[in-house]
């Protein structure tokens, strides 16, 4: 079963020896104390929060279901449906799926992505083959399609194909340059008929004998169809072999050569099996019978097929909308991994103990729309929900969230339509009664909003007046006309604890910041002119000093006197320098976050990077590479404090990070310990969370020998299981001593440890 892979690219998924009795009593009686916790991840892991309804291939391989979304795989137990997603935090080498195929005999799924790398997942590992992905060229290197043979296996791409063994995984074949007169051409293609290899390329079909000669010399092949533009699939086998072009095309060759035949589908991909020919296009997938009769069947309405196979009355199909899906005689069932509604996000954003994404967004250099269709998703411990409020679902654009206060309640900002309330479904635009909010031909331009402590609602609006107001919480406006309308309307507005309000202006502007307090009605604009190393401003962070951070195109800034910033003073502005690190020496950073110990997280085009509370150090790295990111482009980051998880927002999807800080709890009452119990095989840390800041902590065994001492970091401590020699501690109950430096607050925990 082959898919157009460069449509699916362009639209862009132990036991040990016995324990003591006690110790086992414990540790079941202490998995109902923290079964609140199960669903967190332990520090220094990733996770993945991709969307999971955008299938594109799909494939069958003991007895098991297959099918890739860009980022990820989803895997269906064919015999009890159980189902699970295999991501690159646990399996993959890469994102970026375009093709994927099955080789039975050696039970391998095979996986091409889009830069090149490809993948041989066997039950217990993965081999991961880069050739192809390291190579020198400036061609694309995606991987088309993956067609096997008998030991080996073809990955076809713009410029010719590799033959790869799946006993050594080398590639012991590259073929280019395959074209009449030994020119360049692109293999979308291709499949193993007797002991020839047939493809299908941009200049029509060609075919080659293995056995009997070199098919690295371009004469050895031989060419048919070569008045067609392009050929985009084929399925061959000993009897028949179809070829197609994704423009309404069909040939039939049955041993005497190639013939059209009438078509009038536009395929997204053929599956040919036991002679019969499986294509199909929107919600309809055809088959062909071997005497050349045709039927039909309808999918949902929604369906958009992009792969399908046959398999004992079951139809298996990659649906572009809604995920992989298995029609029967009974009806159709989905089979979708949790995740957020959004396929592209545009902001995330934690309210209390929730992450809520949206998607949509616009374009920050001349707010221009992206025209997404609008959409809010929820992640808690339970997964992600989508939430719909009101007419949000017709919408485009939604681009940001703002919560009011503690009531759960919170509204959402759709630019070009208005705000909506999620408890109400009522809509905010220039339509509600007492509105400043102004429109030029329906279109909204409201760019940003932010809520105050007393649950009124600042927003900013590019219009011909008033672009700064305020919608109280009683329901009526007031214009902020203390900031001229010369100044542009920010794109994205938040507020400290002195209660100014940051507010980042448009890039096309080259503005920079503006803040302003609505209280003593005073306004300032921060750009390079302030000492700004760059105007244009991606984002802003306040730490626990009150520092305030910006994230410019041309480094890092710190606004030290924050407090005065309204004063006739110069601002303190500096550029730190942190050690080994070039993300701060003058280049670009997109995302700043600060986590419950005053560090630093930094988000660039290059990767992730944590630095000290001062900027001065860097504490460790993430790229691509080295890490489950899906993409070096960091947009956005978020952090919840309440757990240390940081969400980070690429150019390839969702990802988040437990890292090793929470924010520190002021009053410490109870010790938050994961995991808990430690059970044999992790050799992970355990997170003792819940702390006050530098808090002291002391492990001991049960019989009181102190086994490790720590300092928390924020409101968290890690202890690797390891005491003062550096040696895994032995299984048992350890007590947990924590206070603060002062001795005024002290909590106790305990700790199993099953080895």
């Amino acid at each position: 079963m082959k898919q157009g892979a460069a449509n699916a690219f362009g639209k862009l998924w132990v036991m040990t020896r016995n324990r003591k009795s006690s110790l086992v009593s414990f540790a079941l009686l202490l998995l109902t104390a923290v079964a609140q916790g199960q669903n967190d991840i332990p520090v220094g892991q990733w996770r993945t929060h991709f969307n999971y309804n955008q299938g594109y291939g799909v494939v069958k391989l003991n007895e098991r279901i297959y099918s890739n979304v860009f980022h990820s795989l989803v895997e269906v137990d064919g015999e009890n449906m159980a189902i699970r997603k295999i991501t690159k935090a646990n399996g993959l080498s890469d994102v970026g799926i375009t093709a994927l195929a099955a080789h039975e005999s050696s039970s391998s799924l095979l996986i091409g992505y889009a830069n090149g790398n490809i993948d041989i997942l066997k039950e217990s590992e993965t081999i991961n083959v880069n050739d192809l992905m390291r190579a020198n060229i400036t061609s694309s290197k995606v991987i088309n399609n993956i067609f096997v043979g008998e030991e080996t296996f073809f990955a076809t791409t713009s410029f010719g194909m590799l033959e790869i063994d799946l006993h050594s995984f080398q590639v012991v074949n590259d073929y280019r340059e395959l074209g009449r007169n030994g020119t360049s051409v692109g293999i979308l293609d291709g499949g193993i008929k007797g002991d020839s290899i047939v493809l299908a390329t941009t200049v029509g079909v060609i075919s080659g004998h293995r056995n009997n000669t070199n098919l690295l010399d371009f004469r050895s092949w031989k060419r048919s169809l070569e008045g067609v533009s392009q050929i985009d699939f084929i399925e061959v086998s000993d009897e028949i072999s179809y070829a197609a072009s994704m423009q309404g095309r069909l040939w039939v060759n049955e041993g005497s050569g190639w013939e059209e035949i009438s078509f009038t589908t536009k395929p997204e991909f053929l599956t040919l099996q036991n002679g019969e020919l499986l294509y199909g296009k929107g919600n309809q997938v055809s088959k062909r019978s071997v005497n050349g009769q045709t039927s039909a069947f309808t999918l949902g309405n929604s369906t958009v097929v992009a792969d399908a196979f046959a398999d004992e009355g079951t139809i298996w199909f990659a649906d572009e909308k809604n995920g992989l899906g298995q029609s029967t005689a009974e009806g159709i069932t989905y089979h979708v991994v949790n995740g957020p509604f959004e396929s592209t996000i545009a902001d995330v954003s934690v309210i209390g103990n929730t992450v809520f994404s949206l998607g949509g967004g616009f374009e920050y250099n001349g707010l221009i729309p992206f025209n997404r269709n609008a959409s809010v998703s929820a992640f808690t411990k339970e997964g992600w929900e989508p939430i719909q409020p009101g007419s949000l679902p017709l919408f485009k654009d939604a681009s940001s969230i703002a919560s009011v206060g503690d009531s759960g309640d919170f509204y959402v900002l759709a630019y070009g339509k208005g705000i909506i309330q999620n408890s109400s479904g009522k809509l905010i635009d220039h339509q509600t009664q007492g509105s400043l909010i102004q429109a030029t031909n329906s279109f909204v331009p409201v760019t940003a909003m932010a809520m105050d402590q007393n649950n009124n609602l600042i927003i900013c609006s590019n219009q011909a007046s008033n672009k700064y107001m305020m919608m109280l919480a009683d329901g009526s406006w007031e214009p902020l006309s203390f900031i001229p309308n010369t100044v542009p309307s920010a794109v994205s507005l938040q507020q400290n604890s002195y209660g100014d309000f940051w507010g980042i202006l448009p890039h096309s502007s080259n503005s920079g910041v503006i803040v302003f307090n609505i209280d003593s009605k005073e306004y300032r604009i921060i750009n390079t002119g302030s000492g700004l190393p760059s105007s244009t401003v991606a984002d802003i962070a306040f730490d626990q000093d009150d520092y305030t951070w910006l994230a410019t195109s041309g480094g890092l800034a710190i606004v030290a006197n924050t407090y005065e910033v309204f004063d006739p003073v110069d601002l303190l502005i500096s550029y730190p320098v942190a050690e080994n690190a070039f993300v701060l020496n003058e280049e670009p950073v997109q995302a700043i976050e600060v986590d419950g110990a005053n560090r630093k997280w930094i988000g660039t085009d290059k990767g992730l990077f944590l630095l000290d509370e001062y900027g001065a150090g860097t504490l460790t790295s993430f790229t691509r590479e080295s890490s489950p990111l899906a993409a070096n482009d960091v947009q956005q980051l978020t952090i919840n404090n309440s757990s240390g998880e940081l969400f980070v927002l690429t150019s390839g999807g969702l990802v988040s990070y437990r890292t090793t800080a929470t924010a520190p709890s002021k009053a410490m009452q109870k010790a938050k310990i994961f995991p808990n119990p430690v059970r044999p095989g992790f050799n992970g840390v355990v997170a003792i969370e819940g702390l006050a800041y530098d808090a002291v902590v002391k492990i001991t065994n049960e019989a009181g020998r102190l086994v490790r001492e720590m300092v928390s970091t924020g409101g968290t401590a890690i202890w690797n299981l390891a005491d003062y020699n550096g040696t895994r501690v032995a299984s048992g109950i350890y007590i947990v001593f924590a206070a603060t430096r002062d001795g005024s607050q002290s909590v106790v925990g305990k700790i199993a440890v099953i080895n």
